[in-house]
């Protein structure tokens, strides 16, 4: 979690922003009440997402009243029961750990005598192991396992990120493979490895490291022109309905880049017997 007096001090270097308001108290995850940020001092071609919102309602046949922070935050404290007690002005520089009681009182530490449970116990559930569909529904043709993440420099997809400077520090992605991987598929550190799925191909620079296991590849999903999303099913994790991206079958070998080698593939029958 980010260091109130650290952030402020970063962000009163902010040309476009001047601070007046800030809250980001670090604590458990999940429970830290969301910072708010009020600024003057806009750029000129810039307005607060709030406002944006707004506009875009009435566009839709929505009629709003003109955008105000604090009213927003009154009216979520009406509605959601465990922020009853919010007032912007008590948040101060730390704010405030939710539940917030109505009399302004908050919840430093969760679950100090109970939980929210019938008899105030909580549950511990074992479900047994099951192997992903996804390994199971294409056989040998594809040992290994593809994982993907993010990394420090880059969010998500890395349409924000790739916009500032931190594209000076990574510019691609890469895949982590494990040098007894390597050295049995032929693949160099610092070269390219065609990664082949049931559902497409791609190519990507190679990164040998220890820090994979054998048998599993690791590499991120920041530059849209590897694509490596489109190389995973549809199968999705069962209880909670999410898709399987950590989890891809998938074969590698090694790659020569050409001029007129796309980058991606998205479609099994352009996808070689290995």
């Amino acid at each position: 979690m980010a260091q109130p007096t650290r952030s402020v001090s970063a962000l009163k270097k902010c040309p476009s922003v001047e601070v007046t308001y800030k809250v980001d108290r670090p604590g458990p995850p999940k429970q830290q009440l969301v910072g708010l940020l009020a600024g003057t001092g806009w750029v000129s071609s810039t307005r607060p997402d709030g406002e944006i919102i707004c506009d875009i309602m009435e566009r839709m046949g929505y009629p709003q009243d003109r955008y105000d922070a604090d009213a927003v935050l009154d009216e979520i404290s009406r509605i959601v029961p465990f922020f009853a007690g919010v007032r912007r002005d008590e948040l101060g520089i730390d704010g405030k750990q939710w539940p917030v009681a109505a009399d302004g009182s908050d919840t430093p530490i969760l679950h100090t005598e109970k939980f929210s449970l019938a008899g105030g116990k909580g549950q511990f559930i074992f479900p047994e192991y099951e192997t992903s569909p996804e390994l199971g529904r294409v056989g040998d043709a594809y040992p290994y396992i593809l994982t993907t993440g993010r990394i420090l420099e880059h969010y998500n997809c890395g349409s924000m990120t790739r916009r500032t400077p931190n594209v000076l520090l990574v510019d691609h992605d890469v895949l982590l493979v494990n040098p007894a991987d390597a050295k049995k598929e032929g693949i160099a550190d610092g070269g390219y490895a065609e990664i082949c799925s049931a559902n497409g191909v791609t190519h990507i620079r190679v990164k040998l490291t220890d820090d994979i296991r054998p048998g599993v590849l690791y590499t991120t999903f920041h530059f849209p022109e590897i694509a490596i999303n489109h190389l995973t099913s549809n199968v999705f994790e069962q209880t909670t309905m999410t898709p399987e991206y950590k989890v891809v079958a998938v074969n590698i070998r090694p790659f020569s880049p050409g001029e007129d080698t796309p980058a991606v593939v998205t479609n099994a029958a352009a996808c070689p017997a290995p």
